[in-house]
């Protein structure tokens, strides 16, 4: 199996080269727009440098999949001076363009304010406004270019002092299982790397929030991986129906709806109910009962909006619409879009400004639906999944902990949060399959759908949490 190691081994020395390249891509993508990353150096920025080393070995081994299965693969002819050729003409042509992409980004990155995505070559994007200013880029920016161009060549040195060698002192190995086995085990590390870990879902452009400022989130990916992981996604055409003068004289976009514009730092809770369709209420005018008694004697003491609409199909358009009024109006969900990585507002951050803290709750597996890194680019300072509850044994054995308890703990955690606060919570119970914990089995029994006994018990846990709630300082 020797020779099976020396091709591993001078795989690993050729795919440092281009960890080598995009870790001085990162420090010059810094130097060029260090104002936009006013964070504290040590605590942030240089913490930055090593998260995006994940992100950087994601995009590597995606472009020089074949690069990489070819040098796996145990044949004599490896070290051959015509497959060496192959190899490097693989390399150079998977790679350069992407570092001059990269280098792209050192003055493209002020304009837009993220990493560029796929949708600079598309039609329906920037592609022919790219195309147009570009004389005018290369006169500016020259320096750029010149950048670039030693970068390129300095990988081309690397690649070429790596030495392998001749083919008369390798011996091709007999052990067909040993052979077989490493191939399996450098499969397996290549997979792990190209998901960026062992992690729910493989990561994307999100998951570069959750470890830091989401405003340090550039800085963590690189413009390779931006534009792999959009390549594909559905984009938007940008229509304007008016002018900014002209909307203003039909309808003005400052709108003041209260009197006394004084602004009270009461906490803020939004709870959103997991499939509580009206269908299931007692407003709903063909129902003679409701599977909702809790929320029904709520609706007595609350205003409620009886001509409402949803704004998504699917539990993952939830969060975006309610928390950053960012409806679903693509066939994609926005978590999933090549637009997730964009600067948004949401209540967190709008709220930040008036000294709350946030935090996000949703008792489901961390990682489902992308909501951990969502909430996170959108300003919330905690998220709370199934990793971070406590106990176990309350975990439904699908989608995450059950809303009876999770919504105890959301009471609980809520208690030890600096107020004021804003805080989220997420049910799931309600949702498919609709399991009902063993203990409440006689409680909520069969009935015509299996949805019917999920609400019912997920109105119930929802009148545990108040009963619980209104006893806390923080409650009125």
């Amino acid at each position: 199996m020797q020779n099976h190691f020396i091709q591993t081994k001078i795989l690993f020395k050729r795919l440092a080269v281009l960890l080598i390249m995009y870790t001085v891509l990162r420090i010059l993508f810094y130097l060029f727009n260090h104002q936009y990353f006013p964070f504290p150096f040590f605590t942030s920025i240089l913490p930055a440098f090593f998260l995006g080393l994940r992100f950087d070995i994601s995009a590597i081994i995606y472009l020089n999949c074949i690069f990489i299965v070819l040098h796996i693969i145990p044949l004599k002819a490896f070290y051959s001076a015509f497959y060496q050729k192959m190899l490097a003409i693989l390399f150079y042509a998977c790679n350069i363009p992407f570092v001059f992409l990269n280098c792209v980004d050192f003055v493209y990155f002020r304009f837009i304010l993220k990493r560029t995505t796929w949708d600079l070559f598309s039609t329906s994007g920037m592609s022919k406004d790219i195309i147009t200013l570009l004389p005018s880029m290369l006169r500016d920016f020259w320096y750029v270019l010149l950048i670039a161009l030693l970068i390129i060549f300095a990988m081309v040195k690397l690649y070429q002092k790596i030495s392998l060698p001749t083919q008369r002192m390798v011996q091709v190995s007999k052990n067909v299982i040993g052979s077989i086995g490493l191939g399996i085990l450098y499969v397996a590390l290549f997979v792990i790397g190209f998901r960026g870990g062992l992690q729910y879902r493989p990561i994307n452009l999100l998951h570069a929030a959750q470890y830091t400022n989401p405003g340090n989130a550039p800085l963590i990916l690189n413009t390779s991986f931006s534009i792999l992981k959009s390549m594909g996604k559905m984009e938007l055409e940008e229509i304007n129906y008016f002018s900014n003068q002209n909307i203003e004289k039909i309808y003005s976009r400052d709108q003041n709806t209260r009197k006394d514009s004084t602004f009270k730092k009461l906490n803020v809770v939004v709870i959103i109910m997991e499939s509580f369709s009206k269908e299931f209420t007692a407003s709903y005018p063909a129902k003679n009962s409701s599977f909702t008694p809790f929320l029904d004697s709520l609706s007595k003491y609350s205003l409620v909006c009886t001509h409402a609409f949803a704004n998504g199909k699917k539990s993952i358009d939830a969060i975006p619409s309610i928390l950053a009024g960012l409806p679903s109006m693509m066939n994609e969900s926005y978590i999933t879009s090549s637009y997730s990585g964009n600067k948004i507002s949401s209540l967190a951050n709008l709220l930040h400004e008036k000294g709350y803290t946030s935090s996000f709750f949703h008792g489901g597996i961390n990682g489902t639906m992308g909501f951990d890194g969502f909430v996170k680019m959108a300003g919330f300072d905690k998220y709370y999944g199934k990793s971070e509850y406590p106990n176990p044994l309350d975990y439904d054995g699908d989608w995450g902990i059950y809303d009876e308890p999770f919504f105890q703990f959301f009471a609980q955690e809520l208690t030890q949060k600096k107020q004021p606060f804003f805080s989220s919570i997420f049910s799931i119970s309600s949702h498919h399959p609709y399991n009902v914990p063993e203990k409440h089995k006689n409680k909520f029994p069969d009935e015509a759908l299996p949805i019917y006994r999920s609400i019912r018990y997920a109105d119930f846990s929802l009148q545990q949490f108040f009963k619980t709630a209104e006893k806390k300082d923080w409650y009125k």
